[in-house]
């Protein structure tokens, strides 16, 4: 017995193209969320080692540097570190009446290491290694200290009273090497964009060097009063020293990864 069909033709050939359009679709594999956790061959990002009793307010002491990393293996990486920061400061010492000073500060850092790191899921990630490198600090200060009503004694003259000013100068340098052990965690805020903190205990050898130079002088005669007494200083001190301290929070990174 043969059936035939209540919908008409016109239908039939609308109704067709779409159901096999839907069996296509259906048929195709499901779009793939961002790919996570692929590893990446080079890293570059930011890197800032804060002080942590500075680290949510107005932090001058903030060095800022670039972080190159090479993925070499999904597990294994190659990094460099360059850091460097620069500070003036100028005014009164809050604790010293009459005190003018000037103090300017360079810090450089370049450091190279070797770690490794384990997935934990998708986007997190967790790593450590060493590095060794060398650290260059610098200090220099120049200041001004106002002393009123003094008496001042000049031989075959009578004594007077002026106010005397000590003009100095003062250096300091650090220069040493260090070794870095480090482990951090690694969150991958997006799928080239990942955030990193890192812990590191690290071990320096360094040499610090210290100068001082500074002359007293009246202010009305500009007499140099630095052999008339105690008034004046000298200083030159140098000395080498060991170290280590753990840094429970050491750095933070910001990396893009291509």
């Amino acid at each position: 017995m043969l059936f035939r069909s209540s919908f008409p033709v016109s239908f039939r050939l609308f109704v067709l193209p779409l159901v096999l359009g839907a069996g296509a679709v259906a048929a195709q594999p499901a779009a793939a969320p961002p790919d996570t956790a692929r590893s990446y061959r080079h890293h570059l990002g930011l890197t800032a080692s804060p002080q942590l009793d500075q680290f949510f307010t107005a932090n001058r002491s903030l060095p800022i540097g670039l972080l190159y990393r090479h993925q070499t293996r999904p597990s294994r990486a190659w990094r460099v570190r360059v850091v460097g920061r620069y500070d003036f400061d100028q005014g009164t010492a809050p604790l010293l009446v009459g005190r003018a000073y000037e103090t300017s500060i360079l810090q450089s850092e370049f450091a190279g290491g070797l770690e490794r790191n384990v997935r934990l899921s998708p986007r997190w990630q967790a790593y450590a290694g060493a590095e060794t490198g060398v650290r260059y600090s610098a200090w220099r200060t120049r200041y001004k200290e106002y002393t009123t009503n003094v008496e001042v004694f000049n031989p075959g003259y009578p004594s007077t009273r002026t106010t005397v000013v000590l003009d100095g100068i003062r250096k300091e340098q650090l220069l040493g090497m260090f070794l870095q052990p480090y482990a951090g965690i690694r969150y991958q805020l997006a799928r080239c964009i990942s955030a990193e903190i890192e812990s590191a205990f690290p071990f320096y050898f360094y040499r610090f060097t210290y100068k001082e130079n500074a002359k007293a002088y009246d202010t009305k005669t500009g007499l140099d009063l630095f052999g008339a007494g105690p008034i004046g200083v000298k200083g030159d001190n140098t000395f080498y020293k060991f170290s280590g301290k753990y840094l429970p929070i050491c750095r933070i990174h910001l990396v893009y990864l291509f």
